[in-house]
């Protein structure tokens, strides 16, 4: 739901002038890759027992590392 969301806005902004062809590519990068970081760690954090909101506090402590 939260990645419908996110695709939804930043498709709708992509028709925005300038930046529509700039940065939203950009931003969108981000948030998929934060959103692919937190699919694949997912398995892992619940099987030691970390509850959603805690991964993604983990994860947004860490943004670099996410991003890369």
């Amino acid at each position: 739901l939260r990645v419908a969301f996110y695709g939804i806005l930043l498709f709708a902004c992509g028709f925005i002038p300038v930046v529509g062809q700039t940065v939203v590519p950009v931003v969108g990068f981000c948030v998929s890759g934060f959103f692919l970081t937190e699919e694949l760690t997912s398995v892992a954090l619940q099987r030691r027992g970390v509850e959603f909101k805690e991964r993604l506090s983990l994860l947004r402590g860490r943004r670099t590392a996410v991003l890369g």
